[in-house]
């Protein structure tokens, strides 16, 4: 048996709205096992950082945008958007099977590139140093 409450919840909630607001979206990502965003386009959502803030690997289509920020295996599992359904639940089998070191990888990526602690980094560009 795994440990992890993520993976002993007795329920499971699917979400999905048009717009899901930004408090709704962290409580859901924080809870889950995985996002999953079989996005044909990506316009700007937050899905993915998110999830990464939160140490949740993605399950994606592999569309640009997503393909920029989610690496195959490591925080998350690309898919083709026209992939037959058995491609998609393989990739939910991948996460759940490397889970802890997927989560862990999600962490660490979000942390090197989008915490507050990189921002002095970006500041020579903004403020032309």
């Amino acid at each position: 048996p795994i440990a992890d409450e993520r993976f002993t919840k007795s329920n499971i909630k699917i979400f999905h709205k048009d717009r899901i607001n930004d408090e709704v979206m962290y409580n859901c990502i924080e809870k889950s096992l995985m996002s999953i965003v079989p996005y044909r386009v990506a316009a700007q959502s937050a899905v993915a950082m998110t999830s990464f803030m939160q140490g949740t690997p993605v399950l994606s289509s592999n569309i640009g945008g997503l393909l920029e920020c989610i690496e195959h295996k490591k925080t998350g599992y690309m898919v083709d958007i026209n992939a037959p359904v058995t491609e998609w639940l393989e990739g939910i089998n991948y996460i759940i099977d490397h889970f802890d070191e997927m989560s862990a990888s999600c962490r660490k990526y979000f942390r090197d590139n989008h915490s507050e602690c990189n921002w002095p980094r970006y500041f020579g560009v903004l403020f032309n140093d």
